[in-house]
């Protein structure tokens, strides 16, 4: 799954364009549209910026080495990869892609949101649990519970438990068992 937007490094131009060959032309930055007088502007998405303007559009960092951008915002990577990359089954947030996940079947969660939706108790490599058809997590003890008071919620599949994991491991669909990863 790929990633619409652009991750670019900041063009740093010998001298400022269009202050050669008799020209008068001051480029105006982007971020606060005053004219750049430094000797060196950074270039991003066509936008001339100072090196202090050139911002991440959510956290506000300053971007000098790296930055992506979409739909003409710029950002640092941790907050494009929130906002647009793989969301958290359970709080639908984005996952940084350096974050350590949990995934049951094709769902993803971040590690404090992969917990039961009954009793809130984050669930732990090797805990057993049961995947609800929305991608919801119940734990054991709470499945069987609410199967012999005739609730019990409607599981993925027909599967016995599974375990939890974490990225990195490989784990057939069914009954899980995770080793540490």
């Amino acid at each position: 799954r790929g990633l619409r937007g652009g991750s670019s490094s900041p063009q740093k131009p010998q001298d400022v364009p269009g202050q050669g060959f008799g020209s008068l032309a001051i480029p105006q930055c982007a971020g606060c549209n005053q004219h750049i007088l430094d000797k060196f502007i950074l270039k991003v998405l066509d936008r001339h910026w100072h090196s202090s303007c050139l911002k991440c559009a959510d956290c506000q960092m300053q971007l000098a080495e790296r930055c992506f951008s979409r739909a003409g915002s710029v950002y640092c990577k941790e907050d494009f990869f929130k906002r647009f990359g793989t969301k958290c089954t359970a709080c639908q947030q984005g996952i940084p892609p350096t974050q350590v996940v949990r995934k049951a079947q094709d769902f993803v969660y971040h590690l404090h949101c992969f917990a039961c939706i009954i009793c809130s108790r984050q669930l732990a490599t090797g805990d057993e649990f049961y995947l609800m058809e929305d991608g919801r997590l119940v734990c054991k003890e709470d499945y069987e519970t609410a199967k012999q008071n005739g609730r019990h919620p409607k599981k993925k599949s027909r599967s016995s438990p599974s375990s939890a994991t974490t990225t990195g491991c490989t784990a057939p669909r069914g009954t899980w068992r995770a080793d540490s990863c």
